[in-house]
């Protein structure tokens, strides 16, 4: 792994400082196979701020900090800029290892490495490396291991694999328990009475899975969403007052009519959407919204 500090500006910066602080919802999006990353004004549907992810890697982890930068997965490593495009820190893997997955937690950054072994990296906020973890993800096709991780309010890490199952490690990386889910798992967000909500990709569906009982309580399907249809369906924000954001990713067959990113309210109504002809925004398996009380 290697770490890199870059002072320059880059030339690629698109900033309207004006527009994006301006009052209204915005999202941080980006995703596998769009080389931008972005900030999108929900009324215009329109960039506000971009980047460009360095490598030609893949996108599918976006953190917007507390303190109002932009951190990032990108397959061959990790990278926080500021508002300006100036890259803070830049955290690098070789390959065939690859960097699917950053959380901020606690005033660091916890990263997910897919490789032989797989590791979660903890990095301070300064980008260096304090701790990694090895584990075994259960393939030793690093592109098939993983793509988000998670800290649970317990301090254990919960990695949904990509085969249905959901590792929980302790701290110290014990493997504490697997949950068979099944579906293609994308990320895992914790729920404020326990359960899980699980996007399932390709089974075009996500869930709400209860670790205690070890069940699925309720499976949600394009038949409970009005005239959508789903894809590969990503990251799910949950907000407290029920809604949810899902990140409906079109690369695999998927129908391209269908809206990339859309909002639905607790009975599947959908109250808002980014079609792939919005603004020119590429494909969407990532998101975190810049306001709002939300789960992820």
């Amino acid at each position: 792994m290697k770490l890199t500090r870059v002072i320059s500006i880059l030339s690629f910066a698109i900033v309207f400082p004006v527009t994006l602080f301006a009052r209204g919802e915005k999202y941080l999006v980006s995703g596998s196979g769009w080389d931008k990353i972005a900030i999108i004004d929900r009324d215009t549907k329109a960039p506000v701020w971009m980047t460009t992810i360095p490598d030609g890697g893949e996108c599918n982890s976006v953190v917007y900090t507390k303190h109002g930068a932009v951190a990032f997965s990108y397959s061959r490593g990790a990278r926080k800029v500021d508002m300006t495009n100036m890259v803070l820190w830049d955290y690098k893997v070789q390959a065939p290892r690859e960097v699917q997955s950053i959380v901020e937690h606690k005033g660091k950054f916890i990263l997910g490495v897919c490789g032989n072994p797989a590791s979660i990296v903890v990095l301070d906020r300064f980008g260096d490396e304090r701790k990694v973890i090895n584990f075994d993800a259960g393939t030793t096709n690093p592109h098939g291991q993983f793509r988000q991780i998670r800290v649970s309010e317990e301090g254990n890490y919960l990695v949904p694999l990509l085969s249905g199952k959901v590792l929980v490690l302790s701290p110290d990386g014990e493997l504490l328990k697997t949950h068979q889910v099944g579906g293609v798992l994308f990320s895992l967000t914790q729920l404020p009475d326990g359960n899980w909500l699980l996007p399932q990709g390709d089974s075009h569906s996500y869930v709400e899975y209860d670790p205690v009982a070890e069940r699925v309580v309720r499976k949600f399907t394009s038949e409970d969403i009005e005239g959508v249809k789903l894809g590969f369906v990503a990251q799910l924000i949950r907000y407290s007052d029920g809604r949810t954001l899902i990140c409906n990713w079109l690369r695999h067959g998927g129908d391209k009519t269908q809206p990339m990113l859309l909002e639905v309210d607790s009975q599947g109504k959908v109250l808002w959407s980014v079609d792939k002809n919005d603004k020119g925004i590429g494909d969407i398996s990532t998101v975190h919204p810049l306001k709002g009380k939300f789960y992820r």
